[in-house]
């Protein structure tokens, strides 16, 4: 009897699927896998339970670990991509115009590293939050190396817009 799919659903007199069942699809999948194990004359009987787990409480917790995972790698190869974002944006300048090779080619393959980073960030964070992140790190990171290899003018109110700018990126990565 299913009366909500949050709700435990008892398949018969031993067999309850609880609360890891909670989808419709894992509720069409073990019906389906009951239907097909079963043969002409068999008993319904679920094998009895070993353990003191409860049912799809392990289940659960993978999902919840493995989306912390998937998170964790999204924001860190987003913040990897946004200094590949600097690298192009220098490699760029340093090109002039793309008449010289080496930092044409550079340009070319950090811009594809960067941008298939951003990418495959984005499938799991939210395009706003992603993307201004992703454009601060570049932004930061073109400013910094600027001001270190090519010379350009540091001044404290440069390096507090670039502190504003790294508190506006920790701001979105600890509320997004």
């Amino acid at each position: 009897m299913v009366t909500h799919y949050s709700e435990r659903v008892r398949t018969g007199p031993d067999r309850v699927l609880s609360p890891g069942a909670v989808t419709m699809i894992e509720l069409v999948v073990a019906a389906a896998s009951t239907v097909l194990s079963l043969r002409a004359g068999d008993p319904v009987v679920a094998p009895t339970r070993t353990s003191g787990v409860v049912p799809g409480t392990t289940r659960r917790r993978d999902r919840i670990l493995f989306l912390c995972r998937e998170a964790i790698m999204s924001w860190a190869i987003l913040i990897i991509s946004g200094l590949f974002e600097a690298v192009w944006a220098v490699a760029l300048a340093t090109s002039d115009g793309f008449s010289k090779l080496y930092p044409s080619l550079l340009f070319f393959v950090a811009l594809v590293v960067s941008m298939a980073g951003l990418a495959y960030a984005l499938r799991t964070l939210p395009v706003g939050t992603g993307y201004a992140v992703w454009v601060g790190m570049g932004a930061i990171g073109t400013a910094v190396w600027g001001m270190l290899a090519l010379h350009d003018p540091v001044s404290v109110g440069r390096v507090g817009c670039l502190v504003l700018i790294i508190a506006g990126v920790v701001g979105l990565q600890l509320l997004g």
